[in-house]
Parts: structure tokens; sequence; C-alpha cells
């Protein structure tokens, strides 16, 4: 069987003070104790940025609201900063319609979650190359 090699952009280099906690499936109340776990132990890590990314979430209902603004207060409470990414109709729309969508930080790629952040005026700390 022949090697497959992955695309050298197909995943950013992520700054040494980012944490990206990647969540997949339904986020749902069977999932939401699980779920909310991993997003406050990242939290408590204190990285300078935690990213949560929503992109492989088929579905997000009001648990997932509930842990991503949980997850949002406790990591301002601990200076932390806090970018979801998300490109899911399935997590979107429930953000839009409940206003959450207004509160947070969304972007749909990690690259453009790292742009939004360098752009409000947080260094990020390359590791790697310059």
């Amino acid at each position: 069987m022949p090697e497959q090699v992955s695309s050298p952009t197909s995943a950013p280099v992520l700054p040494s003070d980012v944490a990206v906690l990647t969540l997949t499936g339904e986020i749902d109340s069977v999932t939401a104790g699980a779920t909310r776990q991993k997003a406050l132990a990242a939290v408590d890590a204190r990285p300078s940025v935690l990213v949560l990314d929503l992109t492989e979430v088929h579905f997000f209902g009001s648990n997932g609201i509930a842990i991503l603004l949980e997850t949002a207060q406790r990591a301002e409470l601990r200076g932390i900063r806090f970018v979801v990414v998300a490109d899911q109709h399935a997590v979107l729309r429930p953000l839009q319609v409940t206003g959450v969508d207004v509160r947070l930080t969304i972007r749909p790629t990690l690259p453009a979650a790292l742009d939004a952040l360098e752009r409000t005026g947080i260094p990020l700390a390359r590791s790697g190359g310059a």
C-alpha cells in the first residue's frame, strides 16, 4: 500500500502558548459531563490562549452552549484568551439563535482564529522558525 503524505499546509504551526481542544461527534445530555470536564481541564491548564475546535461536531444542543459559556467565563476569569473554531451549521445555528455568537470570538478555521487573536493585539509566540 502506498504511503500517504499529508500536505504541509494542512496543519498550521501552533504557537507554544496556544492550547487547542478538539471536540467531535455530538455534544448533548449524554456527552455533556465528559465534554465539560475536558473543556474546564483545558482552562485549568492555564494556556495563554485556548482554542475550542468544534469543526467535527455534528450535533450541538443546549448542553453544548452551556459548556461553551462556562468555559469562556472561566477562561476570562483566568486571563486566558478564548476562541471557538466552528464551521458546521449544526454548531453555528444554535449559537446564532441564542445570541452566543456575538459574545464570543468564533472563526471557521484554526488559522483564522489565530489571525483574529493577532489582529486584536495578542502576540503569539510562534514555535519553530521566525
